[in-house]
């Protein structure tokens, strides 16, 4: 529902070489998408996904394989309908069942989204920034090099998204939430690293929304897109 608050994951916040390597030992890549498609694929990083909205699912965690947070199902769907079926969605679970998640685990999916070939990588999860991103920090900007778009959510927790991660990571594509008012929603981020705004009821669901539009190439002239939105003001739509 877009208009339900969203809590996002957490990423924690230390990462070490031993614990992603073990976190990439034992991957395999499949091709999802045919090269020839013009669907894209959408590397999704949070909980795990349940039922068959994904085209494949990789765990990188300890947990269960399904989505027993249910956060990720619901960015997988809204992903899939934002793209009217234009989005192939690679599940890549990197966050714990409680909704918590390594640098490692991240950083390992980040690398794996990479050697898959991803169009797009969402990450709909924030954490307050710290130097122990540093590594993180750089695959993601690997990911961007590689020509990936990288959608994130600008975080829920009403202040400037610069002190958040991955937000504040230049290039990234970070995404706050407005309201049919055109107002931003109580619990969003902004600020100068929030490049849009998506008619959603939490920053994860405006992301993932955002990468679903993405795929379909439905981004410019989209009326649940809207830019430079000030915290409780207005703002034209595109």
């Amino acid at each position: 529902n877009d208009g339900e608050a969203e809590e996002e994951p957490s990423i924690g916040d230390s990462i070490d070489s031993e614990t992603v390597k073990a976190a990439e030992e034992g991957l395999s890549l499949h091709d999802v998408t045919d090269s020839t498609s013009s669907r894209k694929l959408v590397a999704l990083i949070v909980t795990g996904v349940n039922g068959d909205v994904a085209a494949r699912s990789i765990n990188l965690t300890d947990d269960g394989d399904g989505d027993a947070n249910g956060h990720c199902t619901r960015m997988a769907q809204a992903i899939s309908q934002a793209s009217d079926g234009h989005a192939v969605i690679l599940s890549i679970k990197a966050c714990n069942d409680d909704g918590t998640a390594s640098l490692a685990n991240v950083y390992a999916a980040v690398k794996y989204a990479i050697e898959a070939k991803a169009d797009i990588i969402n990450i709909s999860a924030s954490v307050p920034d710290s130097a122990n991103t540093a590594a993180l920090r750089n695959m993601i900007l690997e990911a961007m090099n590689n020509g990936i778009s990288v959608v994130v959510a600008a975080g829920n927790a009403h202040a400037d998204a610069s002190g958040f991660f991955p937000a504040n990571v230049e290039g990234v594509i970070a995404v706050g939430a407005v309201t049919e008012e055109g107002t931003l929603v109580e619990t969003s981020n902004y600020g100068d690293c929030v490049k849009l705004y998506v008619l959603a009821g939490s920053t994860s669901l405006a992301a993932a929304k955002l990468s679903g539009f993405k795929a379909a190439d439905k981004v410019d002239g989209n009326p649940e897109i809207y830019f430079g939105v000030l915290p409780g003001a207005g703002s034209s739509q595109t």
